[in-house]
């Protein structure tokens, strides 16, 4: 009887492990399929656009690529200055000691002294690897994983800006399931689904809402200061 009950436990939580196993998505070759690949950005879409919940984090796109940029405000007040112990000066009119080995613009009130950082991040570029694909008015942004695998995301042009769609996976695994071709396999821990879809699979897919997750970007022009 022991061994029974013993057996059971066991069984179980083999059972609860593997339920539990967290999983990860991504597609095996970029998207969509069929669709010839872009070295470049059209002019019409690029410029600069800010997030539509924070002004201070801009989405610039050239025809080479896509890079965010974020101003970081930073104050410092007379006492950090002297506490850093020579780690904060000012110097030909710029601020040392926020960005090594570069100075930045700033400005004194009272005892504050203010500088604002423009931190800037790649977030896509073209290659060999990264693969941009264009459909109507979408851009497919394929990013290659050390995996060999691709994470895709979609961009997409609106009459005041930019949205760009990416995927929750755990959300959408009903439509992910109609794939006709997929792979499951074991990779860093993780029970890893591979897609291979073919092109009207992907446009079902992206008309099912299989992109549930989205960012809005918008011309300067359209953005509306919000209360906080």
């Amino acid at each position: 009887m022991n061994k029974l009950i013993t057996l059971t436990a066991l069984l179980f939580t083999l059972l609860a492990t593997s339920q539990d196993k967290p999983t990860s998505f991504y597609f095996g070759e970029p998207q969509p399929k069929t669709i010839i690949s872009q070295q470049k950005f059209e002019p019409s879409i690029c410029g600069t656009y800010v997030l539509e919940s924070d002004s201070s984090t801009q989405l610039v796109i050239k025809e080479s690529g896509i890079y965010l940029q974020q101003n970081v405000l930073f104050a410092l007040t007379k006492k950090d200055i002297r506490k850093s112990k020579g780690k904060y000066y000012t110097e030909g009119g710029l601020l040392y000691g926020i960005v090594s080995g570069q100075g930045i613009p700033f400005i004194k009130q009272r005892d504050t002294t203010f500088a604002i950082y423009k931190q800037v991040n790649d977030y896509f570029n073209p290659t060999k690897k990264n693969v941009l694909r264009k459909q109507n008015q979408t851009y497919f942004l394929n990013e290659k994983l050390r995996n060999n695998q691709f994470r895709t995301s979609l961009l997409h042009s609106t009459s005041k800006g930019i949205a760009i769609y990416s995927m929750d996976h755990e959300k959408v695994m009903n439509e992910i399931e109609k794939f006709s071709k997929m792979d499951t396999l074991d990779l860093y821990s993780f029970k890893t689904f591979v897609a291979f879809p073919s092109l009207s699979e992907m446009n079902s897919f992206i008309q099912h809402r299989g992109f549930t997750d989205v960012v809005h970007f918008v011309k300067p022009e359209h953005y509306i200061e919000r209360d906080i």
